[in-house]
């Protein structure tokens, strides 16, 4: 679509079974699937959130090792959003998110957009304690899913929600820097700095924005 925004989100982590089941589910409506010749895959689908058309491309590494294709920083070029996934039924996949994570706080941009999303599958038995995820959700301040590839909840909520999030980050950079060139004849700042009281609100909307104990960090189902 010509006037749709684009975004590139990216799937990690050692579940190549389940990041192929999001792609399949992906690719049933309204989506274009590709694997170029290097075996990267990738679907690409329209959203529609805020008014606003998205055209996404969620690409997977296709389970390629960590160590030799996903530590380097041109692997996240022109990608804003990096899904972090694992199986609550396969511990060892939880392991592994811990990697995961500690290498995409490397090697990507410092205004990535993360979500952690973990996987039920039908008649497969949780082993993963919640208190585990909650625990490195609340250490990187990174939002958690839990979806279902059988049945396809909450995949699409978790996608919407990255599309905001990106959305919202770039929303919040132009207006700081449009904000930005015109402080010094701003009626609200004085001798081009705020107010006490300016600061001190601004101080309480950051700290309810970034502080994982004061806003919504997970959606089960």
């Amino acid at each position: 679509m010509e006037n749709a925004i684009g975004l590139n989100f990216m799937m990690v982590g050692t579940s190549g079974a389940i990041k192929a089941g999001i792609l399949a589910e992906f690719s049933k409506v309204d989506s274009d699937a590709s694997t170029p010749g290097d075996g990267v895959k990738h679907v690409e689908k329209t959203f529609t959130t805020n008014d606003k058309e998205v055209k996404v491309k969620l690409i997977d590494l296709n389970n390629q090792p960590r160590e030799s294709n996903y530590s380097s920083t041109s692997c996240f070029k022109g990608v804003q959003g990096v899904f972090l996934i694992f199986e609550l039924g396969k511990q060892d996949t939880f392991e592994e998110l811990q990697d995961w994570v500690t290498e995409t706080e490397k090697y990507a941009k410092k205004d990535i957009q993360k979500m952690i999303i973990g996987s039920k599958e039908k008649d497969v038995a949780v082993v993963v304690p919640f208190q585990d995820v909650q625990t490195i959700c609340n250490k990187y301040g990174i939002e958690y899913f839990e979806v279902s590839v059988d049945s396809g909840v909450n995949l699409e909520a978790a996608m919407k929600r990255m599309i905001d999030k990106c959305l919202s980050k770039s929303a919040t950079q132009t207006k700081v820097s449009t904000s930005n060139d015109s402080a010094p004849n701003s009626p609200n700042v004085v001798g081009g700095k705020k107010s006490d009281k300016e600061q001190r609100v601004d101080s309480k909307k950051k700290d309810e924005t970034e502080d994982p104990k004061k806003r919504k960090r997970f959606i089960f189902f």
